[in-house]
C-alpha cells in the first residue's frame, strides 16, 4: 500500500515538473544587478516576465504564434491586479482586482480602453452589480445597469434596464 501511495505520488510530481519545463531564451537585468526581465518558451508559448528595479514581478506576457494571447499584471505585495486574454475577435477579456487581490471588476475591452457587452462589479468577492454597455460612435455608454444585494437578488429601485 506505502510502496503503491508512493509511486502515485512520485508520478504526479514527475508529470507535474516535467510540465513545467522551459527553456529560457534571455534574461535582461538593471544596472543594480536585479533581474529586468526573463523570455523564455514554454510548450508553444513565449513568455516575458518583467520585473520592476526592486526585483518585484510586474507583468507576465504570454505570446502563441506572434500574437498576444494574454497578460497578468501583479501589484507589489504579489497579488493580481488584473488579468486579459485577447479572444479570436481581438477584443479583451479583462478580469480585474484591487490592491488586496480582491476581485473587483471583469468584462471585455475593444481596442483596450472602450468598455463593451456586459460588465460584473464585485464587492468583497460577491457580484454587486451588473452593467451592460454599448458602442456609440468609437465611445462607450452605460446602457443598462442591475444592482444586487447580499443575496444576489435585483434591487430594483437603484437599477435601471429594460424588462
Amino acid at each position: 500500500m506505502k510502496k503503491n501511495l508512493f509511486l502515485t505520488a512520485f508520478s504526479i510530481l514527475f508529470f507535474c515538473v516535467s510540465c513545467e519545463d522551459k527553456t529560457i531564451v534571455e534574461k535582461i537585468y538593471y544596472k543594480n544587478g536585479n533581474l529586468k526581465a526573463v523570455m523564455y518558451d514554454q510548450d508553444s508559448l513565449n513568455i516575458v516576465e518583467s520585473y520592476d528595479s526592486l526585483g518585484y514581478l510586474d507583468l507576465k506576457i504570454f505570446v502563441r504564434d506572434g500574437k498576444n494571447d494574454s497578460l497578468i499584471k501583479f501589484n507589489r505585495n504579489g497579488t493580481l491586479r488584473f488579468s486579459k486574454k485577447t479572444l479570436p475577435t481581438g477584443a479583451t477579456y479583462s478580469v480585474e482586482y484591487d490592491s488586496n487581490g480582491n476581485l473587483d471588476k471583469e468584462g471585455l475591452y475593444i481596442n483596450d480602453t472602450i468598455k463593451a457587452w456586459w460588465w460584473k462589479f464585485y464587492k468583497k468577492n460577491k457580484i454587486s452589480a451588473k452593467r451592460e454597455y454599448v458602442i456609440i460612435c468609437d465611445d462607450y455608454y452605460l446602457n443598462q445597469e442591475i444592482i444586487l444585494n447580499e443575496k444576489n437578488d435585483t434591487v430594483l429601485n437603484k437599477s435601471t434596464f429594460l424588462q
